[in-house]
């Protein structure tokens, strides 16, 4: 079986229902600690002028509020523009995999999950399940895939997990999921050049470019789009590219490892 069917089925068995209660007070102090961290990046007047002047460019909509400029945007620019406020601050939580592979900021999804339930007007519940999934996946596909030694951004494959949060929120069937999968991966992974050399404001917008890759991959896929199956195991598949472990799911992601930051920097420099 493809691995993107793997994920899609994974995804689609993932509810309320199954998180237990010690499972749920992680996931509600992280989104707490996350919150803590977006309004941080509030204070960051420059970017929010960036903001103003991106909500009133071509296309301008008025679609979903923008947060910190008390002006409504397109959906797409709001659910960029919200994603970056969630790495701005550099407050975030990390994820660094058991098996020496990878690591990831599943903080990053707090934001799409408000973003995405502002939109949906979701419960509680579905709030919940939202997140969950988005720390999920972030973990499981941390710990399969080690991007950085290949000059790709650590959260290169956002763009998967983006697509298949967004996906599941818009009850996308597994064929769907799939095929949003395939998409995305033809969109193109993040280089890691976003952190090299002359760091500039796109450090901190490599997420919430994954989320408007995920999210067009999922129109897309909605649409009856297809893209080349195989697009980790194949041929000219991710995993080509990427260094990456034997088996995905193995070991299962482990939101307990998630760890909350003490200072607005490097995870591994962390007391």
């Amino acid at each position: 079986m493809p691995l993107e069917e793997t994920i899609a089925k994974r995804i689609l068995s993932l509810s309320y229902e199954g998180l237990d209660a010690d499972l749920l007070h992680v996931l509600k102090r992280n989104i707490m600690d996350s919150y803590a961290g977006i309004c941080g990046s509030l204070k960051d007047r420059g970017l929010l002028r960036n903001f103003d002047r991106l909500v009133a460019g071509p296309a301008s909509g008025s679609d979903l509020d923008v947060w910190g400029i008390n002006q409504r945007g397109n959906l797409f620019d709001a659910f960029f523009m919200n994603a970056i406020l969630a790495r701005r601050s550099d407050l975030l939580n990390t994820y660094l995999s058991p098996n020496g592979m990878g690591g990831a900021h599943p903080s990053d999804n707090v934001a799409l999950a408000l973003t995405l339930a502002d939109w949906k007007k979701m419960n509680g519940k579905q709030f919940l399940t939202t997140i969950y999934t988005g720390f999920y996946l972030s973990a499981a596909f941390a710990t399969h895939y080690n991007p950085e030694p290949a000059k790709y951004d650590h959260d290169a494959t956002a763009t998967f997990y983006t697509a298949l949060i967004i996906g599941k929120v818009l009850g996308l069937s597994e064929e769907a999921l799939v095929a949003a999968q395939r998409i995305a991966g033809m969109f193109g992974l993040d280089i890691n050049q976003a952190a090299v050399g002359h760091v500039t404001d796109w450090k901190h917008c490599t997420y919430a470019s994954c989320v408007l890759r995920g999210f067009e991959s999922v129109k897309l896929a909605l649409a009856g789009f297809q893209a080349p199956p195989e697009i980790y195991d194949g041929e000219a598949g991710v995993s080509q590219f990427i260094p990456h472990a034997d088996v995905f799911f193995e070991p299962p992601p482990d939101i307990n490892r998630i760890v909350f930051k003490r200072w607005p920097a490097l995870g591994l420099t962390q007391k």
